[in-house]
């Protein structure tokens, strides 16, 4: 009989070509997201000293991040299912003694107990199998009165940076089918009452859940930002084995949509999310 591996389906598709994408987008990834992240780890709280956990670490920048404010006195670890983009992680933290990563899925990885003072994620706990268990785990490797606190996404309607392009697709492509309520991806964090739920039979209290909306810059120009959607955006996986001309037409599309919210500064859309904190008892 053969046990079903935990994420199974996340490891796979982060150790893929996916990963790849994600590496080569990785300054523009980064740039987009950073208000949303920087905005959480000021919520964390992090001080000189501290053991902190990083979640979903990706290609490491929170991780450096988090290093340069706990000091030589702290540590920062990185945790990620993706051995790919771990490998550019690794590079960037050369010579750095407060850091490491390990490749590991947060959900089932042995942590030491009762260990960190903080563990932060920036968009990296949504994506969970058995979000109850992973939510479990880490507050295990939480220190008593530890806080832990990330950022997800509100939902799919409060963030046309995603969802606008998605529909400019639809008119040439079929849409695809919709989401299984609560399935783990960029929207299953979006209702606050579940994420309360969910970090209460975890074992954390003191749970706080703040709104934020930011202007995303996703490129200097409509083309710019036109590249970044079809490489990495929501839209990206639906131009597989798409025919040629409907793949071209639907990227025009999204050109469009793009066009529409250039301004001097760049193109600016609006993104929506939530800073979530919650404490170990």
């Amino acid at each position: 009989m053969t046990t079903a591996i935990a994420n199974s389906e996340q490891i796979r598709y982060w150790n893929d070509e996916a990963a790849l994408r994600w590496l080569e987008m990785q300054d523009e990834l980064d740039r987009i997201v950073h208000p949303f992240g920087e905005a959480a780890m000021v919520a964390a709280d992090v001080a000189e000293g501290h053991r902190v956990l990083d979640i979903g670490c990706g290609c490491g920048r929170t991780t450096l991040a988090l290093a340069a404010l706990v000091g030589q006195r702290g540590s920062a670890t990185g945790v990620d299912v993706s051995s790919i983009m771990l490998q550019h992680a690794r590079s960037r933290a050369a010579g750095l003694g407060q850091i490491q990563f390990n490749e590991a899925d947060a959900q089932t990885h042995d942590f030491p107990d009762n260990y960190y003072h903080r563990i932060y994620s920036r968009f990296g706990v949504m994506f969970f199998d058995d979000p109850i268990a992973a939510f479990s785990n880490l507050a295990r490797a939480l220190m008593p009165t530890g806080m832990i606190s990330f950022v997800c996404w509100q939902p799919p309607a409060e963030n046309p940076w995603l969802m606008e392009p998605m529909q400019a697709v639809n008119e040439y492509l079929p849409p695809p089918e919709p989401p299984v309520a609560n399935a783990p991806g960029p929207f299953a964090f979006a209702d606050p009452e579940r994420v309360k739920e969910i970090l209460t039979a975890a074992g954390l209290s003191d749970i706080r859940q703040e709104s934020l909306q930011h202007g995303i810059n996703l490129g200097k120009d409509a083309a710019e930002a036109t590249r970044f959607a079809v490489r990495v955006g929501p839209a990206s996986s639906r131009f597989t084995d798409a025919p040629e001309e409907k793949i071209t037409a639907a990227t025009q599309g999204i050109q469009r949509v793009m066009s529409a919210y250039e301004t001097e500064d760049g193109v600016i859309m609006t993104g929506s999310a939530r800073i979530v904190v919650a404490t170990k008892a």
